[in-house]
């Protein structure tokens, strides 16, 4: 799992150094989250004679006029998704990124630093789970009818998760009692695992498999296209 380089926390010098250590001289594929505000990082990156290194930048998310960005090198081209599962699980591995970070400032007492990455984390859920409630989940309901079938399982997962996300938010920005906090964040990044897997077994593989080729492309295309105007 790559980094999470927060370059007003880091400073912009760190962070470019981070970054040619993660997606230098690599020839497998590399992606490093890049929270930045102001100008976009890769006009920064090209202004310090960095243009000769390909990398590539993607929008995740905007959270108070700080976006995220994944940063990848150019082998992680051919690996685009493909389907609504490689799509999805994209997105857990950029939401467990941050997770990471967040567990790890927490565990570390670095109250100063959590804030924004709670943020970050939250915003993520959000959208991510506004996908599948839209269009993954009512594929899923016609498949198993039953109205206490998987759709409503994870329905109710994702109730849990978000309102949980936003306690945390909260509790953060309230800075209230580091044990409250270290708490509830272990348990909300536990039960992420578990229902992201849940998700990977049978959701994702069961909405391609009532799409086809052309569906499955569209569908992530929309995906791509509602994280970039977000």
């Amino acid at each position: 799992m790559g980094q999470f380089l927060d370059m007003e926390r880091l400073g912009e010098e760190r962070t470019w150094r981070h970054l040619v250590q993660q997606l230098g001289a690599n020839d497998q594929c590399r992606e490093v989250l890049v929270a930045s505000n102001g100008e976009h990082p890769e006009r920064k990156w090209r202004n310090l004679g960095e243009s000769s290194k390909a990398v590539f930048w993607t929008p995740l998310i905007e959270v108070d006029g700080r976006r995220l960005y994944s940063a990848h090198n150019e082998n992680c081209e051919a690996l685009r998704p493909q389907s609504v599962f490689e799509c999805m699980v994209m997105d857990h591995v950029h939401i467990h990124q941050i997770a990471e970070e967040m567990n790890q400032s927490v565990e570390a007492e670095e109250w100063g630093d959590l804030s924004p990455t709670v943020s970050f984390f939250h915003a993520m859920l959000k959208r991510h789970i506004e996908f599948e409630e839209e269009i993954l989940l009512p594929l899923l309901a016609q498949r198993y009818a039953s109205p206490r079938g998987p759709a409503y399982v994870l329905g109710s997962e994702h109730r849990w998760i978000l309102t949980s996300a936003a306690e945390l938010e909260e509790l953060v920005r309230q800075q209230g009692r580091p044990e409250i906090i270290r708490s509830r964040t272990r348990a909300l990044t536990t039960y992420l695992v578990a229902h992201a897997a849940r998700e990977e077994d049978l959701l994702y593989a069961l909405v391609d498999a009532q799409l086809t080729s052309d569906e499955r492309k569209s569908l992530v295309t929309f995906f791509d296209d509602m994280v970039s105007n977000r």
